[in-house]
């Protein structure tokens, strides 16, 4: 009697374990389409907000330019101090 309760409360938490796991998958699919969403609206209205603001598309572009430097110089910084230390 006591081996089938254990099976029972084994199968019990693995069902839990695999629907959290559902759970969690199902969320991350939903919030990547929203950030997609969000990112496929959001880099045009900030484009015509810069442009109004500037005046002039090469003067709209220089702080998007500058923010796009930013992340690979960061990017690459990261990396080569990556090859250079190790974590514990």
């Amino acid at each position: 009697m006591q081996s089938a309760m254990n099976r029972l409360s084994g199968f019990v938490r693995t069902r839990r374990k695999l629907v959290f796991g559902i759970w969690i998958g199902m969320l991350l699919v939903s919030v990547r389409s929203r950030l997609e969403k969000a990112e496929s609206s959001g880099f045009p209205l900030i484009l015509i907000v810069l442009l109004a603001v500037f005046g002039s598309v090469p003067a709209a572009l220089l702080p998007v330019g500058l923010g796009v430097a930013a992340v690979l110089i960061t990017a690459a910084v990261v990396y080569f101090i990556s090859l250079a230390l190790t974590m514990p």
